[in-house]
């Protein structure tokens, strides 16, 4: 074999070696990299970058609202930063402090990062995140629009949820959704009102549900500087056309002016709801499990409310798996029947 040939057999394998570093090397930093993107319904993501703050509202009357909790801190909680839970003054504290016990025993690295306050339910959910995010809170029983600075410094977003949803599975979008979009309000579920006439609220308002939603750090001072400043809400003082509701008129206005309200107070361009709150029949996602599995199936849609005892029985039928997903370390599973 004369010399040029050795040395192109030569040359080619040097090559063939390169290659295949360079190869392995690639291959490496993305096998190590796999955390910065996640493929989800919506697309392939990169991992959301800002600090964020989740607060929960409730009032754990039953220990299905502690499995609810139970569920969010496993599926939700893991990328936040910090956690408060936001407990209705001198209601079921004991309760609430063994849960967080068995929390930081089974989910260490979740319980690290929650800290329980305990606020005056006078306002009902916007009451227990404004208390939890305002500089007086209720400590002073006054209503303030400042939200804490140590807040706005450490957290660029708020993941503001309440106890009457049920995680099923791991899910981050609306966070994600904020950086995405350059949105200043993000939430699970949107709405457009069609035949609503009657309760006083226009045709064709888009609003996003409060269960779940997500604000930029503008978008949570919006919302403080219209809800959190709130006075104790009154049908007759705060929602007059409502004379004509026969029942629950304080609980509809309430939701009209810490919910239904809110979308309003930002460009259109910064507000989106991730999903449909119905299938064009006006009943609502919680309430229609052929809408629901469909959401599921198709859309890999990661929660369900704990408020109708029908469709959770049947959920628990036909969907069994979506009780467990989400509370595998959660020792008392009778807690899901109560």
């Amino acid at each position: 074999m004369d010399v040029n040939k050795k040395l192109r057999i030569a040359l080619s394998i040097i090559l063939i070696i390169i290659n295949m570093n360079i190869f392995i090397i690639a291959w490496l930093k993305s096998s190590h990299n796999t955390d910065l993107q996640e493929q989800t319904y919506f697309g392939l993501r990169n991992a959301n970058s800002k600090k964020s703050i989740m607060i929960i509202a409730t009032k754990p009357y039953s220990k299905l609202k502690l499995f609810s909790i139970w569920s969010q801190l496993e599926c939700f909680a893991e990328k936040v930063d910090k956690i408060i839970i936001s407990n209705a003054k001198n209601e079921f504290e004991d309760e609430l402090s063994a849960f967080l016990e068995e929390v930081k025993r089974d989910m260490p690295q979740i319980g690290s990062k929650i800290e329980v306050q305990n606020h005056l339910n006078d306002r009902y959910d916007a009451g227990l995140w404004c208390d939890a995010l305002t500089i007086e809170g209720n400590a002073t029983h006054k209503r303030s629009s400042v939200i804490r600075p140590l807040l706005l410094s450490e957290y660029d977003q708020f993941f503001l949820i309440n106890d009457s949803i049920i995680a099923v599975e791991p899910f981050n979008e609306v966070l994600d959704a904020l950086e995405r979009k350059n949105a200043d309000l993000v939430s699970l579920n949107y709405w457009m009102y069609k035949n609503y006439e009657k309760e006083g609220v226009v045709n064709g308002t888009y609003w996003v549900e409060s269960p779940v939603r997500a604000f930029s750090k503008k978008g949570m001072q919006v919302y403080s500087n219209h809800v959190c400043n709130l006075d104790t809400i009154r049908w007759r003082a705060d929602c007059p056309h409502l004379k004509n509701l026969r029942n629950h008129r304080n609980k509809r206005c309430i939701v009209e002016k810490t919910e239904i309200d809110v979308a309003k107070y930002f460009p259109q361009d910064k507000v989106f709801g991730l999903y449909s709150g119905d299938d064009g029949t006006d009943q609502h996602w919680a309430n229609n499990f052929t809408y629901w599995n469909k959401l599921r199936d198709e859309q890999s849609f990661p929660a369900m409310k704990n408020s109708n005892t029908k469709m959770l029985a049947r959920i628990r039928i036909e969907r069994p798996q979506d009780f467990t997903r989400c509370t595998t370390k959660y020792k008392d599973k009778s807690s899901e029947r109560k």
